[in-house]
């Protein structure tokens, strides 16, 4: 296709805490950030967050970055599904994007494509490092990847990089990866992938309103399907951002999604999963992906070169 995009970046303003500063610091965060050639897709759920959408696009001078906005009143995976099945053969890669976060790394598109190079085909979701609970809250919760059936999975949220931590955060034992490596799986909140490897690995399932679990059934489905998810480490963004100003705290619908959830993997995704649950798992699934990390800790890096 001529002009194909190299990234269209879909971004979910919807629900009960949209706030128009995040909108505006997301967008313009990516924009400054990406350095290829995109444009970016909008759901929303009312006329007036369109409104006020268009009128931060208008002033970042942004709208010709601007493939739609849409308003459909619908769950995400409805929307994104929607969204995807209209678009695909659009792009080169889908940036799916939270409404609250600050991407902070110049080119990141363009690292994550040279970590990954020569592996391209066999990768789904790609992931970045979300370090301002330890970086600015001095907190150790690791948001940027996730454990899954790892060892030491009841050790969350110190973990990854924060798995030497134990009395709050210390710089000091931060132990970063040094490369992009195959993680169990990302979180949800910035995740890159290529159109065509999403095709494969299949459709966002319904399991509730929002994104709850979506990104644990997405990861292992990537797996599954014989891929990678991927931590790329040198990446990093803040999420959220003014969380303090949520209308609604904590998980919406978490409980309808644990039970769709279930329907697909025959178990809930509870802490602490149990080594035999993890077997049944796995050995529905003989012979990929899903067993490579049940033998190993989290920072038992897994290098993709």
């Amino acid at each position: 296709m001529e002009n194909k995009l190299n990234v269209l970046c879909y971004i979910s303003c919807a629900g009960p805490n949209v706030l128009y500063e995040n909108v505006e610091d997301t967008i313009t965060s990516i924009e400054k950030n990406i350095n290829t050639n995109f444009k970016f897709f909008i759901h929303t759920d009312s006329e007036d967050h369109k409104i006020e959408i268009n009128n931060i696009l208008k002033k970042l001078k942004l709208t010709q970055n601007l493939m739609n906005i849409e308003v459909l009143n619908e769950s995400w995976a409805f929307c994104f599904n929607k969204f995807y099945s209209e678009y695909k053969n659009e792009s080169e890669y889908i940036l799916f994007s939270h409404d609250d976060l600050m991407i902070r790394t110049f080119d990141f598109f363009n690292i994550a494509m040279n970590e990954i190079s020569g592996f391209e085909d066999e990768i789904g979701w790609i992931g970045f490092t979300s370090d301002s609970y330890y970086r600015i809250g001095g907190i150790a919760v690791q948001q940027s990847a996730r454990e899954i059936f790892c060892k030491d999975r009841n050790t969350w949220p110190r973990t990854f990089e924060l798995h030497k931590m134990n009395n709050g955060y210390e710089e000091s034992l931060l132990d970063m990866p040094l490369s992009a490596c195959k993680v169990p799986g990302i979180f949800p909140h910035l995740m890159l992938i290529k159109s065509s490897n999403l095709e494969k690995i299949g459709l966002c399932p319904e399991l509730g309103h929002y994104t709850i679990l979506i990104d644990e059934h997405w990861s292992l489905q990537t797996l599954v399907k014989n891929m990678w998810t991927i931590w790329v480490p040198s990446v990093f963004y803040d999420h959220p951002i003014r969380g303090d100003q949520r209308r609604v705290q904590g998980l919406v619908n978490a409980e309808k999604a644990e039970v769709e959830f279930k329907k697909i993997w025959g178990f809930n995704y509870q802490i602490p999963l149990t080594d035999q649950i993890i077997k049944e798992v796995c050995d529905r699934f003989p012979n990929t992906n899903i067993n490579f990390f049940n033998d190993k800790n989290t920072f038992d890096y897994q290098y993709l070169k």
